[in-house]
């Protein structure tokens, strides 16, 4: 079953991506799965909260303090002192990770439900001799931005994968810079301290990316953020696409299950073409919690379910079109598909 998941991975079959969820690891095995610092020196940025009379406001601690200062919004925290919030840097130098996909079947042993594709990622080597596949692989870790440059001549030894996989997305940013041939890519998350004001939250994640990027390496092109695919201000914490699926889930089953939520979340991956040029998606998935309705009186049993389906696929970078629903493709909810 593994080999064939990750074939379909591997051959870029997009048909594949718009039936399942892809839940790929945080982090890769081995050692330096959290790269190396940057060249430039900026290790670590240091944000806290300074007091000013009748009010807070946010600042940066350390030589990009001053340039911050004046364009991150006012922050009221409930309490009079807040502990100094640092976030590190790293740059990937192991670019290759192995991956193996598994489609979940049962709804207790990974939170984001049946069908999910979930995956391990190992550096090493070895895994070649197996059914794991060779990816571009940029990992997550809480209160880092890690950044990975592709690069654009094939390697002279070694494996030359045509895939990339960042880590699953839950409220972080991911960012695009450079060319298609030769891209960065940032996966910016943790802690912002920005409260449940999304767009300061993304917002945050921006001005931090922007004063660790390496402006030799091309023009910032795309950003996805929490905003895009989990938690649009105005959507009652969810999002249209997210809304609009549960309103759709609600109205197709309305007489066999009750829906209980539908909590959305990402997924960010490439796919290079013949010509070397690299396209990114974002796979905007919901977990669906719901119980079946009872034959008899109509009340919902109490063994909840869980289970993810993508609902809009889009790309990102190079183009950026609005994406397109995928309610029609998506498989049923019914019992022989769990």
């Amino acid at each position: 079953m593994s080999k064939d998941l990750n074939d379909r991975l591997k051959n870029q079959d997009l048909a594949f991506i718009e039936k399942f969820s892809l839940h790929p690891a945080d982090a890769a095995e081995g050692s330096g799965s959290l790269g190396e610092a940057p060249e430039n020196g900026l290790t670590q940025l240091d944000t806290t909260l300074v007091r000013q009379p009748g009010k807070y406001k946010s600042g940066f601690a350390g030589s990009v303090q001053k340039k911050l200062a004046t364009v991150l919004p006012v922050f009221k925290p409930k309490d009079d002192f807040v502990r100094v919030h640092t976030i590190e840097f790293r740059v990937m130098k192991k670019l290759i990770a192995y991956v193996n996909l598994t489609r979940e079947s049962s709804s207790t042993t990974m939170k984001e439900g049946i069908n999910t594709i979930s995956m391990a990622a190992s550096y090493d080597s070895a895994k070649s001799q197996s059914d794991w596949i060779p990816v571009y692989f940029l990992p997550w870790a809480d209160n880092f931005v890690i950044s990975l440059t592709i690069p654009k001549k094939a390697p002279t030894t070694g494996p030359d994968p045509s895939v990339f996989l960042t880590a699953a997305i839950n409220g972080c940013s991911v960012f695009v810079q450079g060319t298609p041939d030769q891209p960065t890519i940032y996966h910016a998350g943790g802690e912002t301290k920005r409260g449940k004001d999304h767009f300061r939250a993304a917002g945050f994640w921006r001005e931090v990316v922007m004063n660790f990027a390496d402006t030799s390496k091309g023009k910032f092109q795309s950003e996805i953020s929490k905003v895009d695919y989990i938690k649009t201000p105005g959507f009652n914490d969810t999002t249209p696409n997210a809304a609009a699926y549960e309103n759709w889930l609600k109205s197709k089953y309305s007489k066999m299950l009750q829906i209980q939520q539908v909590n959305p979340w990402g997924c960010v991956f490439g796919f290079r073409d013949k010509d070397r040029n690299w396209k990114f998606y974002l796979q905007e998935n919901c977990t669906v919690l719901y119980t079946f309705l009872t034959a008899k009186n109509g009340a919902p049993d109490v063994k909840m379910q869980r289970v993810s389906r993508p609902i809009v696929l889009r790309e990102i970078f190079p183009a950026q079109p609005a994406g397109v629903p995928l309610n029609n493709t998506i498989p049923p909810i019914t019992v022989s598909a769990l």
